[in-house]
């Protein structure tokens, strides 16, 4: 119920074959807040930071130019 007062600019990354934070759910968080981007990082799983940290990267970085 608190998404919607988030007053900055949100980036929310999901892993496609997370089974904690599954994609579909993160979805659902990025609709919630107002400013939000939503992106999958393809192939990987629950600690996709820590098993893909430069596909992470690039994908929030790429999100500000």
């Amino acid at each position: 119920a608190q998404l919607p007062r988030i007053a900055v600019p949100t980036d929310v990354v999901a892993a496609e074959h997370d089974g904690v934070a599954a994609p579909e759910h993160m979805d659902r968080i990025a609709d919630a807040l107002p400013d939000a981007s939503f992106r999958v990082i393809a192939s990987a799983r629950h600690l996709a930071p820590l098993q893909r940290p430069d596909e992470v990267a690039r994908t929030v970085l790429g999100a500000h130019p």
